[in-house]
């Protein structure tokens, strides 16, 4: 009774396994002779076939067709709708002007040559197999669809697409889109790419969409390209290299949550508006020579990041923990100058709470030595403070300005040119006698900033409230001064 079930079982499985195999591969019930598809185009009569294997070469260079006089084209007056079928030979439709509405939809296409042709009406290669196909330098005028297709080794070198073009979730495999132009909206949402992509010197005049794209395990090349619309590659992955060099992207852009699982180089590339690379997986990522106008890399991950800072600091959408990454970025790199300006313009964006006491401290240090790197900052601070003490020990000194001039001089009406001479002659002299006395109170003040008992005819007893002071903020500016500089110094 078990040996009879368990017989009935595997009866029941093979079956089913045969049944399953036989769904999996494509009914082609007719066959058809491509020598009857020329008559019919031929005759000017419209083409359809369904679940067909098309026997025998189909060769359109040996069709009796009317040729466009400018262009020497062959003029295809017949609308083709080949559906679910395949061709046995390679078959060739170059050098033709499709006047109507072309279809294959899912077919499978070997070795099939449409290069140089024109299609004046939609195209449709919708869920078809393309291996081994040739569509360069062929025009499209109207609307062009591949969604769901599978592209083989084909190219599309030198095409132009007019109309809306769809890629969506197509797979293309060592697919050639090189010096391609695309005119209208072209979308890629979904599709992959594998072995290799090639974008290279291709123009993208509108809306660009490469949302949710896999560049698997290939290099991506859109070198020299141009995206004149607005344009995404939102959630792309990127599982090897990816080439943007020298590329122009005139419109917005957006390359957020990206993943570039390699190198990505946008090296010498220009962004005319906003670049979102907000949320970001970069390994290494080059900006050497990058143009932007409006960047943002808002939460976005790097492990190297090639870039200037003075490239982008007046672009830079702020975020504390993409400045402080930054940082340790260039200090990865040994650039150590655009660190201590990361930095610098790091603390300078974090405080908002203005006139608050922190906020004095805040610019206090900022005005003293830069945040810690910059100790030039000491220097000319000291420099500022000891000319004020020695202003206020030189007009204390004096009761009134030695540069004010007397009342005699304020009221002498002067007439002539020896009266104008000895007027000169007694600012000069006024002016000697008060650089002398300033130099005094000068050096006097530095005395006090540095600590040392600097000789001079002011006295520090009768200032004692202001050498104190002095001496206290010479203190502290000379230690913010050695703080900074071995800051600084210890990592050259």
């Amino acid at each position: 009774m078990k040996t009879s079930n368990i017989i009935i079982i595997s009866i029941l499985l093979i079956t089913l396994l045969f049944s399953t195999s036989s769904f999996a591969q494509p009914d082609y019930s007719q066959e058809v002779n491509s020598s009857d598809i020329l008559k019919q185009i031929e005759n000017g009569e419209d083409v359809y076939i369904s679940d067909s294997v098309i026997k025998g070469k189909l060769n359109l260079s040996n069709a009796n067709l009317s040729e466009d006089e400018e262009s020497g084209l062959k003029i295809v007056r017949s609308k083709i709708t080949i559906v679910n079928s395949r061709f046995e030979k390679a078959a060739d439709f170059s050098n033709a002007q499709f006047e109507n509405k072309i279809e294959f939809n899912n077919c499978n296409l070997y070795k099939v040559d449409f290069s140089k042709s024109h299609f004046k009406q939609d195209v449709n290669f919708k869920q078809s197999e393309l291996i081994y196909c040739n569509f360069s330098k062929v025009i499209f005028h109207k609307k062009t669809d591949f969604r769901g297709t599978d592209i083989f080794e084909s190219h599309f070198d030198n095409s132009i697409f007019n109309g809306l073009t769809l890629f969506d979730g197509s797979t293309l495999t060592g697919t050639i889109f090189y010096y391609v132009t695309f005119t209208n909206q072209s979308f890629f949402d979904g599709a992959t790419f594998k072995t290799f992509g090639d974008f290279r010197k291709s123009t993208f005049s509108n809306f660009t969409s490469f949302y949710n794209v896999h560049f698997e395990d290939i290099n991506v090349e859109f070198t020299d390209s141009n995206f004149n619309g607005l344009t995404t590659f939102r959630d792309a992955k990127f599982s090897s290299d990816a080439y943007f060099t020298n590329t122009t992207f005139l419109n917005n852009v957006d390359f957020s949550k990206a993943v570039f699982t390699d190198s990505a180089y946008f090296d010498s590339a220009t962004f005319k508006k906003k670049a979102d690379f907000e949320r970001v997986e970069f390994n290494e990522v080059n900006f050497l020579n990058t143009r932007f106008e409006d960047v943002s890399l808002t939460k976005a991950d790097f492990s190297k990041m090639y870039v200037e800072w003075d490239n982008i600091k007046d672009s830079l959408t702020f975020d504390g923990q993409l400045y402080l990454k930054l940082r340790e970025n260039f200090i990865k790199l040994e650039k150590y100058t655009d660190s201590d300006d990361v930095y610098y313009n790091y603390r300078k964006n974090i405080r908002d709470d203005k006139y608050s006491i922190m906020w004095f401290l805040d610019r206090a240090v900022l005005l003293i030595c830069g945040y810690g790197v910059k100790p030039l900052n000491s220097i000319g601070t000291g420099f500022i403070v000891v000319l004020g003490f020695a202003g206020y020990y030189y007009f204390k000194e004096h009761e009134i300005s030695s540069l004010r001039l007397s009342e005699k001089w304020q009221n002498r009406n002067i007439s002539t040119n020896i009266a104008k001479k000895n007027d000169v002659l007694y600012l000069l002299g006024k002016l000697k006698v008060f650089c002398k006395d300033y130099c005094d109170a000068f050096w006097f003040s530095i005395g006090r900033f540095i600590g040392t008992d600097y000789e001079s005819s002011y006295s520090k007893n009768r200032y004692q409230k202001a050498v104190m002071l002095e001496k206290i903020i010479g203190s502290l500016i000379f230690t913010l001064f050695v703080v900074t500089l071995a800051n600084v110094m210890i990592r050259i």
